[in-house]
């Protein structure tokens, strides 16, 4: 994955696996997924939704994760992802990285998905 996006609240991240479908179906293992925060904001408590969309558009969320310890701005962690959860796809597959509020409202909180 040589792509880099933003989560923010209100637009969630998305890249492009090209290799995923034939991964997937030679029973590969996993994917690392690296998430840094950007701007963390005193407040906001989040987890992170990431959601697969096949080529034909099937969509299925395949994975929810937290941070803990709490995130610190500027520090990747890497998330594992099962690639035998990703939707069968004859095609790329696109991951959509959403930040979901634990409660109330999200404002600030930025993620970068990707490495530098």
């Amino acid at each position: 994955m040589a792509e880099r996006a933003v989560a923010s609240p209100n637009e969630p991240a998305r890249i492009v696996l090209d290799a995923a479908p034939r991964a997937a179906a030679e029973g590969a293992g996993t994917f690392s997924l690296a998430l840094t925060p950007t701007e963390v904001a005193a407040g906001e408590a989040f987890l992170v939704s990431v959601v697969a969309e096949a080529a034909d558009g099937t969509r299925r969320e395949i994975a929810s994760l937290s941070f803990f310890p709490p995130p610190r701005e500027g520090v990747t962690r890497r998330f594992p992802l099962d690639l035998a959860r990703l939707p069968a796809s004859t095609g790329p597959i696109t991951l959509e990285i959403g930040l979901v509020a634990v409660e109330g409202e999200l404002e600030a909180t930025r993620l970068r998905v990707g490495e530098e």
